[in-house]
């Protein structure tokens, strides 16, 4: 051993039956070193083992996630309560900020967010949130509507609705 200390059998690693030569506290600092040595190797092969093995590691995290929510039901309901509490206080900082772009009412309580094309609609804003969306994703859906209070997004879809039932009625 490196250390040159006598030791017991326990302080050794044994591989295929054999003692190795090295006990293990020195082969802790052999294999330290030699990471240090050799860091931007180390950085680029772990880089590539997740690249080449992404599907794999979502897979298996996946499994492991679903097994630890079974294992401890308790725990993770109060983690996604939380979590989802943090991501309603976050939003609704966000709500107090904005006024309705037609009639500037403010009161938070009542405005919405309509999405000025309907075809690049991912989801309503407010789903989002409650489905546990990330906040970057949430905010990318806020750019692509604009704020309205209740009654200015009623009577937006109202019209929206007239238009189509004229356009629909000169087609037929």
């Amino acid at each position: 051993t490196i250390c040159k200390q006598e030791k017991t059998l326990d302080q050794y690693y044994v591989s295929n039956g054999k003692v190795k030569s090295e006990c293990k506290s020195c082969n802790k600092i052999r294999v330290k070193n030699f990471r240090e040595k050799n860091k931007e190797h180390f950085k680029e092969y772990l880089k590539n083992y997740y690249i080449d093995n992404r599907d794999k590691n979502q897979e298996k995290q996946k499994i492991n996630s679903k097994n630890y929510r079974q294992n401890n039901k308790e725990k993770s309901n109060e983690n996604s309560k939380r979590a989802q509490k943090r991501r309603k206080e976050w939003f609704l900082e966000i709500r107090k900020t904005f006024v309705c772009v037609k009639c500037n009412f403010s009161d938070f309580r009542a405005l919405q967010f309509h999405h000025k094309d309907p075809s690049l609609k991912t989801m309503g804003v407010t789903r989002m949130l409650y489905n546990g969306w990330p906040k970057e994703r949430i905010l990318e859906e806020l750019q692509k509507c604009e704020c309205l209070c209740a009654n200015c997004h009623f009577i937006e879809h109202y019209i929206q609705r007239e238009t189509t039932t004229k356009i629909s009625a000169i087609i037929i």
